[in-house]
C-alpha cells in the first residue's frame, strides 16, 4: 500500500506545482523568458528520438534532439523544436552547456515548442561546426486503447514511438492502510523560468491518522545548491480514492501560521507543530536550485522528533528529470588555405593549380596527412580536427608555366595549432616575375653599291608584338648604324611573338636600294640568350648612260645607165678573123657588169 501511496503523491505535487508556478508567474516581475525566435540563423534539426522505443498514453516521455548550424552564422542564432499537438511540452528552462561547461546558451520548453538561444559572443568565438543535442520532457496525449506505433512530427525530421494505453485501475491490495515516515522530493520549473524543489517530509500514522496531542519537530538539512525559501505544514483528515483506484490522504490543506512555528538557519531548516487526532502531515520545505539543473542530482536529509525524542533520520533525493542541451562548436576546428599570386608573372599564372601537403598531429599523438591543390585567388578548406592539433604546412615550388619564374612560396602560418570552433584562416603567397628576353638587329649590305653608302647613315627597324598570357601588346623602334653593329632590344617578355619592319631608308647617291630582308625572318622571344638578327639590304651602282652618236647622211646614187643593147646571134657562124673567142668575152663582162650593180646597191643600203 505504501508503494501505492507514492505513486500517487506525483500527481497531487504535480497541482501543488502548477498553483505555485502560476503564482510566481503572477507576482514576480519579469516571469517570462525574454528570448524567442524567430532567429537571423535557425540551425537544422537533424534528428528527434524517444528515450524509450514504448511511452504510455497520459504520461511525460523523454526525448532528445540533435542540431547543426552553419559555419559562420548571422547572429541571433538559436534551435527551434516545434512540438507536434498530441505531445505536450512540460514547461522547462534550463542552460545549454558546451563540452568544456561553459555556457553557451539558455533553453526554454512551452507547450508548443522548444527554443534554445545561442549566445552571440559565443557564436562569434566558435563560428565552425557549431552542433549540440537538446534533451527535454512532453506529455503524450495520444489516446490508444491498444499497443500502437505513433509516428510524430517535428516539422524537418520525425519520431516514431510505440504507444501503449493506460493503465490506471487498482485490482489488488487497494484499501489504504496507513503510512511510514518518508521523504522525497519533486523538482520542477516555475513560471519565472527558475528551477524549485519541492521537499516533503511524511510523518507515520494508521489509516486512521495521528494520534493527538504529540509535538513534531522536523529539521531539514539543504545540501548543495539549493537556498531556502519558505516551508509549510500541510494536513487532512479526509481518505479519498485516487484516479488509479487506490486509497489515499486527500484534499490536503496547510496549516495556519499560528499552528506552527518555524525558522531557517544557512540551509538548517526547523519546523514544530502539534498533532490533532485523525490527521495526517507532511511538511513541505520549498528551495531555489541555484544551478539551474546543472547537478542533476539533489539530496536531502531530515531529522523527525516525536515528543522531544528522535524517531527516525529520513533521507530524500530528486532529480532534474527536464530538459538539457549542449553545444560541441569547441571540440573541432578547421582550417582554409587562400592563394595569392603577385609579381610581373601573376596574369600568366592564371589558371594554374598549386599543389602542397600537410600534417596534422592530434592531442592524442596520431598522425594524419593531407594534401591540397587550390588555384589563384581561390581557397581550400579542411575537414574537422580535434581541437589543439598541431599543422604543418608544405607547398610543392610550381614550374609552370615556362614563362613565369617563381619565388618560394610563403605561407602566412606554415605551422599553427588548431583552435577549437574556429576557422584558422591561413594565406598562402607566390610571386611570379615573368621571365624576359631579348633580340639585336645587325645591318648588313650586298651588291656592287655597298660601298656607296655613307659611313654616318642609319637605319630605323619598328618592331611589334601581340598580347600574351600575362603581359599586353608592345612596340619600339631600334636605330641601326651602317658599320653592322648590333644594336638590342629593350627587354621583353618572354613568349612575345615578334614582328619587324624597316622604314625605307634614304636614297644613296649613284646607287639604288633592293629588297630588305631579316634574317631569321619571324622572331620569339626565349630565354636569357639575346636573339641575333641581321638586316641585309641590297644596293647597286647607278649605270651612266652613254651617248647615242650621228648617223652620217646616205649619198644620191648616179643614174643608171643605158645598157647596150645585145647583138643578136647570126644565123651563120663570123668569119674567123684569128682574134680572140667573143663568148668568153660576154660572160666576164656580163658578170662584172652585175657585180658594180650590186656593190652600188649594198652602198645604199648602208
Amino acid at each position: 500500500m505504501a508503494e501505492s501511496l507514492l505513486g500517487a503523491r506525483p500527481r497531487a505535487a504535480a497541482a501543488l506545482v502548477a498553483a505555485f508556478g502560476l503564482l510566481l508567474a503572477i507576482f514576480v516581475p519579469g516571469a517570462s523568458a525574454t528570448a524567442a525566435p524567430p532567429y537571423e540563423t535557425t540551425a537544422t534539426l537533424d534528428s528527434v528520438e524517444f528515450a524509450s522505443e514504448t511511452v504510455t498514453s497520459g504520461s511525460a516521455a523523454s526525448l532528445s534532439a540533435t542540431w547543426s548550424l552553419p559555419d559562420n552564422p548571422t547572429t541571433p542564432v538559436g534551435v527551434v523544436i516545434p512540438l507536434p499537438p498530441e505531445l505536450q511540452g512540460r514547461t522547462d528552462n534550463f542552460p545549454m552547456i558546451s563540452d568544456d561547461g561553459e555556457t553557451m546558451g539558455h533553453c526554454w520548453v512551452t507547450g508548443t515548442q522548444v527554443y534554445c538561444d545561442i549566445d552571440d559572443a559565443y557564436v562569434e568565438a566558435n563560428p565552425v561546426g557549431l552542433h549540440g543535442t537538446v534533451s527535454f520532457r512532453a506529455g503524450v496525449t495520444t489516446e490508444v486503447t491498444e499497443t500502437t506505433e505513433k509516428t510524430y512530427d517535428f516539422g524537418d525530421v520525425s519520431a516514431t514511438v510505440t504507444v501503449e494505453p493506460q493503465h490506471n485501475t487498482c485490482t489488488v491490495n487497494c484499501e489504504y492502510t496507513g503510512r511510514d515516515y518518508s521523504k522525497w522530493g519533486d523538482y520542477y520549473v516555475g513560471g519565472d523560468d527558475k528551477h524549485y524543489i519541492n521537499w516533503g517530509i511524511s510523518l507515520k500514522s494508521g489509516p486512521e491518522g495521528a494520534l493527538g496531542g504529540q509535538s513534531v519537530t522536523v529539521t531539514d538539512v539543504l545540501q548543495g545548491p539549493q537556498e531556502y525559501i519558505r516551508a509549510e505544514v500541510r494536513a487532512t483528515n479526509q481518505v479519498g480514492v485516487s484516479a488509479d483506484g487506490t486509497e489515499g490522504p486527500v484534499n490536503w490543506a496547510p496549516l495556519t501560521a499560528d499552528q506552527y512555528t518555524g525558522s531557517a538557519v544557512e540551509g538548517v531548516v526547523t519546523v514544530s507543530f502539534t498533532t490533532q487526532e485523525g490527521y495526517f502531515y507532511d511538511v513541505r520545505i520549498f528551495a531555489l536550485v541555484t544551478d539551474n539543473g546543472a547537478s542533476v542530482d539533489y539530496d536531502n536529509h531530515a531529522t523527525i522528533e516525536v515528543e522531544g525524542e528522535q524517531v527516525v533520520e529520513v533521507e530524500g533525493s530528486t532529480q532534474y528529470k527536464g530538459g538539457s542541451a549542449t553545444g560541441l562548436g569547441t571540440n573541432i576546428g578547421r582550417f582554409a588555405i587562400t592563394k595569392e599570386v603577385t609579381g610581373s608573372g601573376a596574369d600568366a599564372a592564371e589558371g594554374i593549380t598549386f599543389e602542397g601537403t600537410f600534417e596534422v598531429v592530434t592531442p592524442e599523438g596520431e598522425t594524419i596527412p593531407g594534401e591540397f591543390d587550390i588555384a589563384a585567388g581561390e581557397t581550400w578548406t579542411s575537414v574537422d580536427y580535434p581541437r589543439n592539433s598541431t599543422v604543418t604546412l608544405t607547398e610543392v615550388t610550381p614550374t609552370a608555366p615556362e614563362t613565369v619564374t617563381w619565388a618560394d612560396p610563403e605561407f602566412s602560418q606554415e605551422s599553427f595549432t588548431v583552435t577549437g570552433g574556429q576557422l584558422t584562416k591561413i594565406t598562402l603567397t607566390n610571386q611570379a616575375t615573368l621571365r624576359e628576353g631579348a633580340f639585336a638587329v645587325a645591318k648588313a649590305f650586298v651588291g656592287d653599291g655597298a660601298d656607296l653608302v655613307p659611313e654616318d647613315a642609319t637605319f630605323t627597324v619598328d618592331y611589334s608584338y601581340p598580347a600574351g598570357a600575362g603581359y599586353e601588346a608592345g612596340s619600339g623602334t631600334l636605330t641601326l648604324p651602317a658599320d653592322g653593329s648590333a644594336v638590342e632590344s629593350p627587354k621583353l617578355p618572354m613568349g612575345a611573338e615578334v614582328t619587324l619592319t624597316e622604314v625605307t631608308p634614304e636614297a644613296v647617291e649613284g646607287a639604288e636600294w633592293g629588297e630588305a630582308t631579316f634574317s631569321p625572318e619571324t622572331v620569339t622571344i626565349g630565354g636569357e640568350e639575346t636573339i641575333a638578327i641581321t638586316l641585309t639590304n641590297a644596293i647597286t651602282v647607278t649605270p651612266t648612260p652613254t651617248a647615242t652618236p650621228t648617223p652620217s647622211s646616205t649619198p644620191t646614187a648616179s643614174s643608171t645607165p643605158a645598157p647596150t643593147s645585145t647583138p643578136t646571134a647570126a644565123s651563120s657562124a663570123l668569119p674567123n678573123t684569128g682574134g680572140p673567142d667573143p663568148l668568153p668575152i660576154l660572160i666576164v663582162g656580163a658578170a662584172l657588169l652585175a657585180t658594180g650593180i650590186g656593190v652600188r646597191l649594198f652602198a645604199r643600203r648602208a
